[in-house]
C-alpha cells in the first residue's frame, strides 16, 4: 500500500510539474496546491490519510489505490467517539482516513442513541464499523432522553414492564399509584416524552390519616394497640443512655418530619437540647428500642429540632409547646407506616373540635398513677372538652397553663395521658368517601399534678393546637425540603418527597401550601436538572417562599384568589362557603 501511494505521488509530481497542482517551479515543487483557493500543503502530507486541504483535494490523488479508505466523521452533537482497530501511532480525529476502524459512539449525560432498527440506549454506546469505505450504518445521533426519577408514590410502566430510568423521545409511560399507601383522586394520564421533557409528571399522594384494618392493642386504662392502628405514631428516644430511653411520642407528617412537644427537648437550665441526643422509631409496638418482636421497624437520628422562639417551658406556662423534628433518614411509607393528615382550615378545625367528639392517641406512658411505662403501645380515645367545661373542672392553680394555643381533652374517670405520652398527637376522624381519615389536631402538652402520684387520672389534659402554629409548621416543612436539596447529578438518590399537607381555602389561611417543584412539563431548558417556574395557577397565584439558587431549587407558596371557595382534601369536590355553611357545587 505504501509503494502504491509513493507511486501516485511520484506520478503526480512528474506529470503535473507545470505547476497546476504544485506550488513553485517544477524544480522546486515542495508543496501541493489545493484545487480551491490558493492554499498549499507540504508534499509529504499528500495521501497521508488526513484532509489537509479544505476541499480534501490532497487526498483525491489516492482514490485509484486498490483499497478504499474510511474517513472519520465529525463528532456528533452532544457526544463523542473513540476509534478502535486503527494504527496506534497516529492521532485519530475527524477528517483522518484509515482502511478500516471501529467507532464507539458515546453520548453526553442525559443523552442517548436513537436509531431506526436498533434499541434505544441511554448509555449512548454504539459500535459503528467502516471497512474499505463501507459503513455498517450511518452515523448515529445523540438525542436528549427523559429521566424518570425514582418515586415511592408511583411506578412507571413502559410496554407492560417497568420503565428504565432514562427513556427516548416519543416514549409513552403509564403511571400507576403504589396503592394502598399512595393514591390519586383522579385517574393518572399517560406521560409522553417530548424533546427530552415530560408533558407532565404524575405524582400520587400519601394516603394520610388512614388506619390499617384488621391489625393485631399514656395511657392509663387504654387498650393495646393493633399494628397499624395509628401508623403515624413515632416513639422518641433519648440517646444519652444505653439502651436508649423512650421519653415522648410524636406524629409523622411527611417522610422525614415529625411533630411533637417542645418540652420533650427542653431543659430550663440548658434550654433546647442538641438534636444529636435523640432518635425516633416508627412501626414499633414494643417499648424497648431494639425489641426483637417488632417487625419492619424504621429508625432515624434527628437532624434538627425547631421550637417556637417564645417557648420558655414552665416559665411561660408551656405556651407554644410544639416542636418539629427533621429526620436524618427519610422513612419509607408502607401499609403500617403512613403520615397523619394536616389541615389548617379554621372552619374544618371547628367542625372536628366540638365538645364530646372523640380523637385517638397512642403512647407508652405510665399505665397506672404510680406504675411503670407500658411495655406495649397503648391507644385511647379521648373526647374534646370545651374551654368552659375544662376551666371549671381543673384546679385554679392549673388554669394559667390553659394558654391561648391550648385545648382540653380527656376524662375524669381514670383514663388519662401520663408521663411518656407527651408529644403524642391527638387525631380526629373525618368520614371521606366511605372511610375514616384522621387529622392531627393537637399535641399532648400538660396536665395537673398530684403530690403523691406520678399522674393524675382524674383530670383533663391540655393539647397544643395545631392550627395556632400553622406558620411555624409550614416554615419547618419548607426547611425540611430545602435541607434535602440534591447535588446536581444525584437527584435519583436524594430527591425529596413532598410533605403531605392538606390546606383548604379557609378565610384565615388563604390556602397557602408549601409545594416542592420538579422540572415542569413545559420546560424548554436544555439542562436536564433545571427547575423552571411553571405558569401561575388558574384563579390563584404563587410566590417563591424560600431563598433559592436559579434553576436548582425553590419552594412556592400557592394561594387561591377566591377565599369563599373551599376544596375538600381529595380535591374532588368544591364547596361555596357562606356564613360557615357548605354548599356543594
Amino acid at each position: 500500500m505504501l509503494s502504491c501511494v509513493f507511486f501516485l505521488i511520484s506520478l503526480a509530481t512528474t506529470a503535473l510539474a507545470s505547476g497546476s497542482y504544485f506550488c513553485g517551479t517544477s524544480a522546486s515543487a515542495t508543496e501541493f496546491k489545493c484545487k480551491q483557493g490558493s492554499d498549499c500543503v507540504r508534499k509529504e502530507n499528500v495521501c497521508d490519510g488526513t484532509r489537509d486541504c479544505d476541499d480534501g483535494s490532497d487526498e483525491e490523488l489516492c482514490s485509484n489505490s486498490q483499497s478504499k479508505t474510511c474517513i472519520l466523521p465529525p463528532y456528533p452533537a452532544h457526544g463523542t467517539y473513540e476509534v478502535w482497530n486503527a494504527p496506534i501511532d497516529r492521532l485519530k480525529g475527524p477528517g483522518q482516513s484509515f482502511e478500516s476502524f471501529l467507532l464507539k459512539l458515546k453520548c453526553d449525560p442525559g443523552y442517548g442513541v436513537t436509531e431506526p432498527g436498533f434499541e434505544s440506549d441511554i448509555n449512548g454506546v454504539r459500535d459503528i464499523y467502516c471497512i474499505n469505505g463501507k459503513w455498517s450504518q450511518k452515523m448515529a445521533e445523540c438525542e436528549r432522553f427523559c429521566k424518570l426519577d425514582p418515586d415511592p408514590s408511583v411506578r412507571f410502566i413502559c410496554g407492560g414492564r417497568l420503565c428504565n430510568t432514562y427513556v427516548p423521545p416519543g416514549t409513552v409511560v403509564n403511571p400507576i399509584c403504589n396503592s394502598p399507601v399512595y393514591y390519586s383522586t383522579e385517574g393518572l394520564l399517560y406521560m409522553t416524552c417530548i424533546g427530552g421533557s415530560w408533558d407532565y409528571v404524575a405524582r400520587c399522594r400519601a394516603d394520610c390519616g388512614r388506619v390499617t384494618p384488621n391489625g393485631v392493642q399514656l395511657i392509663i386504662d387504654g387498650k393495646a394497640s393493633k399494628r397499624g392502628e395509628l401508623p403515624w405514631h413515632v416513639g422518641i428516644y433519648r440517646k444519652t443512655s444505653k439502651p436508649f430511653t423512650q421519653i415522648c411520642g410524636g406524629s409523622l407528617v411527611s417522610n422525614d418530619v415529625v411533630i411533637s412537644a417542645a418540652h420533650c427537648f427542653w431543659s430550663d437550665l440548658k434550654k433546647l437540647q442538641p438534636a444529636s441526643d435523640f432518635a425516633v422509631a416508627i412501626g414499633k409496638l414494643h417499648l424497648d428500642w431494639n425489641d426483637s418482636r417488632d417487625i419492619d421497624v424504621q429508625k432515624s437520628n434527628v437532624k434538627k429540632i425547631s421550637i417556637p422562639r417564645l417557648f420558655e417551658g414552665v416559665q411561660a406556662n408551656f405556651q407554644e409547646d410544639i416542636a418539629v423534628l427533621i429526620l436524618t433518614t427519610s422513612f419509607v411509607y408502607k401499609t403500617y407506616i403512613r403520615p397523619v393528615c394536616l389541615n389548617f382550615d379554621d372552619i374544618f378545625d371547628r367542625l372536628q373540635l366540638q365538645h364530646g367528639n372523640l380523637g385517638k392517641l397512642a403512647g407508652w406512658g405510665l399505665t397506672s398513677v404510680n406504675g411503670g411505662s407500658a411495655p406495649y403501645l397503648q391507644v385511647v380515645q379521648l373526647p374534646f372538652i370545651s374551654e368552659g367545661v375544662c376551666i371549671k373542672a381543673l384546679p385554679a392553680s392549673f388554669r394559667p397553663y390553659i394558654t391561648g394555643d391550648k385545648f382540653c381533652a380527656g376524662y375524669t374517670n381514670g383514663t388519662a395521658v401520663c408521663k411518656g405520652d407527651s408529644g403524642g398527637g391527638l387525631a380526629f376522624p373525618e368520614r371521606e368517601q366511605g372511610m375514616d381519615r384522621y387529622y392531627l389536631r393537637g399535641v399532648v402538652s400538660t396536665a395537673p399534678n398530684l403530690e403523691d402520684q406520678l399522674c393524675n387520672d382524674k383530670s383533663y389534659s391540655t393539647f397544643t393546637k395545631i392550627t395556632k402554629h400553622q406558620e411555624f409548621i409550614k416554615n419547618a416543612l419548607a426547611e425540611a425540603i430545602s435541607l434535602k436539596t440534591c447535588p446536581r447529578g444525584q437527584e435519583a438518590t436524594c430527591n425529596p418527597n413532598p410533605p403531605y399537607v392538606e390546606d383548604s381555602d379557609g378565610p384565615n389561611n388563604g390556602g397557602v401550601i408549601p409545594v416542592p417543584l420538579l422540572v415542569p412539563p413545559s420546560s424548554t431548558s436544555n439542562d436536564p436538572y433545571a427547575c423552571i417556574l411553571p405558569p401561575q395557577p388558574k384563579s390563584g397565584l404563587f410566590e417563591i417562599k424560600t431563598n433559592h439558587k436559579d434553576n436548582e431549587f425553590f419552594v412556592l407558596n400557592v394561594k387561591c384568589q377566591l377565599f369563599l371557595w373551599e376544596m375538600e382534601p381529595e380535591y374532588a369536590k368544591m364547596y361555596l362557603v357562606i356564613f360557615n355553611v357548605k354548599y356543594s357545587v
